[in-house]
């Protein structure tokens, strides 16, 4: 259908429209809109079956629109669903929230048992390294039992009668110091020489024997120059 006949066909739907609206007016008025949708009708080529349907399509049309969506019933059937379905959210949230809780308080418990039992191991540990060594702990630094005193200038084998301990100087000999530390010494001990033990203690990480030499000569020997088996 060309653009010319278009428009005269839109204006006639329009004159239509217009006179279904004027036929509850004044009966003069009615009878002429009447009039006037009639001969628009043949125009249009509708029947009175058109019609109807056109009026009755339009009324469901204009109820569903004044409807507005949802009814009151309905409404309040949804409102209940979404409070029941945001409880339901509520208690699972304060369930998780809880077995959080569990967990952090499980963690943290592990956590101390591990820091105690590390613990316990080192300490255990320490002590089977200091017995290893024949050391015993004395409350700050390891040291042994002193040997008994050793009166100046008695023979190691008088001191061996008496259950005091007798040590070897290694190979490569050794120097004597007046304390348990390395510094100035003049005293060097030859390979073989036979000290006497008074006692083992521990200075600046190195294990000392505090020794005397036979001839009244006493002082500190590092551990790892004398045999002491």
């Amino acid at each position: 259908m060309d653009e010319g006949h278009e428009f005269p066909r839109r204006a006639d739907w329009q004159r239509l429209a217009a006179g279904m609206a004027l036929l509850t007016g004044e009966p003069g008025e009615a009878a002429n809109a009447g009039r006037m949708m009639g001969a628009t009708a043949r125009r249009l080529g509708l029947s009175g079956g058109d019609l109807k349907d056109i009026f009755l399509t339009g009324l469901a049309a204009r109820r569903s629109a004044a409807a507005g969506g949802l009814g009151t019933e309905e409404l309040h059937e949804r409102l209940a669903a979404a409070h029941a379905e945001a409880r339901l959210a509520g208690r699972e949230r304060d369930a998780l929230r809880g077995e959080n809780q569990n967990l952090k308080a499980g963690l943290t418990r592990l956590r101390r048992r591990a820091l105690a039992a590390l613990a316990g191991g080192g300490l255990a540990l320490l002590a089977g390294v200091l017995v290893a060594r024949g050391v015993a702990w004395t409350g700050g630094s390891p040291a042994v039992p002193a040997a008994p005193a050793v009166p100046g200038g008695t023979a190691p084998e008088a001191v061996l009668s008496a259950g005091a301990r007798v040590a070897v100087v290694r190979s490569g000999g050794a120097v004597l110091f007046p304390a348990p530390h390395r510094g100035a010494s003049d005293i060097r001990l030859a390979a073989g020489q036979r000290v006497v033990v008074r006692r083992l203690v521990w200075s600046d990480l190195i294990q000392w024997a505090e020794v005397e030499v036979p001839g009244g000569a006493a002082g500190y020997l590092a551990t790892t120059e004398l045999d002491l088996s």
